[in-house]
């Protein structure tokens, strides 16, 4: 659905966009108008990078359960693989192809 390199391309023309306003930001008094829209407008590109990055397709941790793991109902025997977002950490079910805390991209074993 969305192209790796594409999407490395794009975080990278918004990077030196957040670089060029940073520096135009740091150029100004520090009571200078437009200063703080700069800094908005900076916080901004911080989150369209790391929306992103959130489309980039990264593998997840594979855990061994060293012992016998229960989740509601059920019951994971020790030895069970499992996965975990290697973000923010949540269990993911096998074949999910996002993380449903993050948004990670989650690329898939073969």
């Amino acid at each position: 659905m969305f192209d790796t390199d594409k999407i490395k391309q794009a975080i990278k023309v918004i990077t030196q966009q957040k670089e060029h306003l940073k520096s135009i930001k740091n150029s100004l008094p520090l009571r200078a108008e437009g200063r703080t829209s700069l800094a908005q407008d900076i916080k901004s590109l911080d989150l369209a990078i790391e929306t992103l990055e959130t489309k980039i397709k990264i593998k997840p941790i594979k855990i061994i359960s060293k012992n016998d793991v229960n989740i509601g109902n059920i019951t994971f025997k020790k030895g069970t693989t499992g996965y975990k977002c290697p973000i923010c950490g949540r269990l993911i079910i096998y074949g999910e192809k996002y993380c449903r805390d993050c948004g990670q991209a989650i690329l898939q074993e073969d």
